[in-house]
């Protein structure tokens, strides 16, 4: 792709969750920042874009306000930088002009692509069922135990639908890519504060997403499933997954 599009998203006195095409994207805090900005390439599809924000907890004060823009930038251009073609955008306002509380506001556009991601051809799942959450719980955990090893190629596998779409929606190479992610798991792994953080079954929150084709690994308190601490960035680290299933396996599409 020649240019890199961006979603902008702002929060004023509320904290709010923004999807595209129903795939958690990000979730804004107004405690922490107001304002986030992330390429959304691998989000997009050919056809209309539906794009959603949810207010998460008690979001009805006045004060109450988020938005979510879609903007191409040309190739070499700053974010915010003049020049940016806007796509698409969703503003929320609680109340709204009849004084109703609002908790979601929903918008689409369309945009032409030249890929087709494998999320979009996989089957629906059922991920509250026993069987799904038992999967996803052995994935995650199998995760954490490979993460805290440094198994690269492990890492690699799960991810590699991750890997192969994400260069591909910005233009990168794979190879390099996953010579970075090598060089990067061998970091941590020579790091002697690298620590994955562990988690019980009832600590998960699944999330479906996508139509049920994904689903997002979260923990109840909202933070990502798969946590670290290191001496980079602290506590800080999160890796947040989200897994689908092709041929009964499941693995990271996002």
């Amino acid at each position: 792709m020649s240019s890199l599009v961006y979603a902008e998203m702002r929060v004023a006195g509320c904290d709010a969750d923004f999807r595209v095409n129903d795939i958690p994207v990000w979730r804004l805090q107004h405690r922490e920042a107001t304002f986030q900005a992330i390429p959304v390439h691998e989000f997009l599809v050919d056809g209309s874009n539906r794009l959603r924000i949810t207010l998460v907890g008690n979001g009805t004060a006045p004060e109450a306000q988020a938005s979510l823009a879609v903007t191409g930038y040309p190739e070499g251009a700053r974010l915010g930088e003049k020049g940016g073609q806007p796509l698409g955008r969703v503003d929320l306002q609680t109340p709204d002009a009849a004084g109703q509380p609002v908790q979601s506001a929903e918008s689409s556009f369309s945009s032409a692509l030249p890929i087709r991601w494998s999320w979009q051809d996989l089957a629906a799942v059922d991920w509250a069922s026993p069987a799904a959450s038992a999967a996803v719980l052995q994935f995650l955990q199998e995760f954490s135990r490979r993460l805290q090893a440094g198994d690269a190629p492990w890492l690699a596998g799960a991810l590699r639908p991750r890997m192969s779409e994400y260069c591909q929606a910005y233009n990168m190479d794979p190879a390099l890519e996953l010579a970075e992610m090598d060089a990067r798991i061998a970091r941590r792994r020579a790091d002697p504060s690298f620590a994955v953080t562990p988690f019980a079954a009832g600590d998960l929150a699944l999330r479906p997403c996508a139509g049920g084709r994904l689903v997002e690994c979260l923990l109840k308190s909202g933070e990502p499933a798969i946590r670290w601490t290191d001496a980079r960035v602290g506590p800080l680290g999160a890796w947040n997954l989200k897994l689908g299933v092709r041929q009964g396996t499941l693995q990271v599409y996002r």
